[in-house]
């Protein structure tokens, strides 16, 4: 029988798990720690850091939002278990979002059934936010910089807001979010004077990403804090380990070793056979060559 992970809980001494409410009583007292990874094993990683709200799409079929849009009930329930106390933050992809409506609300369901505390809604509308909080699911937003979209608006991952009436249509906004319902919000690329007053006029938590200080808390993903790519970091993430080069000498080892007879080692590696049912296997191979 497999082995289960021990996975210490989120907070020392406690197995309580985090709540949306749990998160929101936190502003202004305590800064917020949010993540993104969709391994279940970085998550229970994070879980036992004391990381607060771990972020997550569904982790495949990159060209294929359909696809990740099926696998993400599954996903969140993997991850729910290997991270039973942490906030589960799972993305809805934004073909379901724009849709609205019941098949929004039944995917937000389903996410939710499946172990998730609160669903992240790029680009939603206030109608839409509305409905899903008249269902009682409570939803994350976003504002500035929105990334699925980012390529075709602005032309590629930059700042936005630089300008007077651009920072305002920001909070603004934002402003709506929290009266339409949301429960939190993520202010991604925008200054940190934008990012620190969003903040301070908002009731509910407002998240950094790439935003600067000033928030009730902040955000990095996977890749770049722990360094699991080889692409260049971005400026306003900061690089913690760096997996992608430990992974990569790690690999080289394995391949040396295995080319070299290192590994397996035939004691440490493997075991062996009682004599007797040996005898009896080479026997039998013998009457099986000879037909």
């Amino acid at each position: 029988m497999a082995q289960q992970a021990n996975v210490p809980s989120m907070i020392p001494g406690s197995r309580t798990k985090l709540t949306v409410k749990a998160v929101q009583e936190m502003k202004g007292k305590e800064q917020i720690v949010m993540f993104c990874t969709w391994d279940p094993w970085i998550a229970a990683a994070a879980e036992a850091a004391g990381v607060h709200i771990l972020r997550f799409p569904a982790g495949i079929a990159r060209d294929n939002p359909e696809a990740r849009a099926n696998a993400l009930p599954w996903v969140v329930k993997d991850i729910r278990g290997a991270a039973p106390n942490i906030l589960l933050n799972p993305y809805i992809e934004p073909f379901i979002v724009s849709a609205g409506g019941e098949a929004l609300l039944r995917y937000a369901t389903l996410l939710m059934e499946a172990g998730g505390d609160i669903v992240l809604t790029l680009a939603i509308t206030l109608k839409n936010l509305q409905a899903l909080a008249d269902a009682s699911i409570p939803v994350f937003c976003h504002v500035g910089l929105t990334p699925t979209w980012y390529t075709n608006w602005t032309g590629g991952y930059v700042r936005v807001g630089k300008t007077a009436e651009d920072a305002l249509k920001i909070f603004q906004r934002a402003y709506e979010y929290q009266e339409a319902g949301a429960a939190m919000i993520t202010v991604e690329m925008t200054a940190r004077e934008v990012t620190a007053e969003i903040a301070r006029r908002l009731r509910i938590p407002v998240l950094s990403i790439a935003g600067g200080a000033g928030g009730d808390g902040a955000e990095l993903v996977c890749y770049d804090l722990l360094g699991m790519s080889p692409a260049p970091m971005p400026r306003h993430a900061k690089q913690y380990r760096q997996f992608f080069h430990e992974a990569l000498g790690a690999l080289k080892e394995f391949v040396n070793d295995v080319q070299t007879g290192v590994y397996p080692d035939p004691e440490q590696h493997s075991w062996s056979m009682n004599p007797d049912e040996y005898d009896r296997f080479m026997n039998g191979v013998e009457r099986i060559v000879k037909k």
